[in-house]
């Protein structure tokens, strides 16, 4: 049986690019962040952003590591809690590692929802983050995070005897933190 169209060229109909996705576009502006580069537009189609990204890893860190002209706030990795302009409380997780790929690096991440059920969101200016902490004391703003929270405002285990929820930290990193 013969095809009575081939040969015949198809006409395609037109394709729709879909949008970047809300994780690509913050990956992106991380990647900038990291590199000192401006801020990305918000358009930019599926493709492109991942393109964009594609690039991005490939170019040095610039601002990673505090090594800005300004050195970041020294504030210990742990839980803290701020107010807010607002009146109101906000969690936020200080993480330094000291060894593998991230050694060096600061990570804050505002923690949002429950105790214990926490989604961590990355804070777009760490320095002020570390800052408004390093000014409210860091162990003070951890044992606030203790008390707030009912979890150890070191390394956020919940805290289950009476002693621990008094003072916002539990007995074995109150030692190590030399409390």
């Amino acid at each position: 049986m013969n095809d009575p169209f081939a040969g015949v060229p198809v006409a395609e109909a037109p394709r729709t690019e879909r949008p970047a996705s809300e994780k690509q576009l913050r990956f992106i502006s991380h990647l900038r962040e990291e590199r000192n580069l401006s801020e990305v537009p918000n358009t930019m189609t599926l493709h492109e952003a991942s393109r964009e990204i594609d690039r991005l890893l490939k170019l040095p860190h610039v601002a990673t590591r505090g090594t800005t002209s300004e050195p970041m706030p020294d504030v210990p990795a742990g839980r803290y809690a701020l107010d807010t302009r607002d009146g109101g409380v906000a969690f936020y997780q200080v993480d330094r590692p000291t060894e593998g790929r991230w050694a060096g690096y600061i990570f804050v991440k505002l923690l949002i929802g429950a105790p214990g059920d926490w989604r961590q969101e990355r804070v777009g200016d760490r320095r002020a983050i570390l800052s408004r902490t390093a000014e409210a004391g860091p162990r003070e703003a951890a044992i606030r995070f203790g008390l707030e929270s009912g979890h150890c405002g070191r390394c956020g285990s919940p805290l289950s005897n009476e002693e621990s929820l008094r003072l916002g930290i539990g007995p074995i990193c109150r030692d190590k933190a030399g409390w």
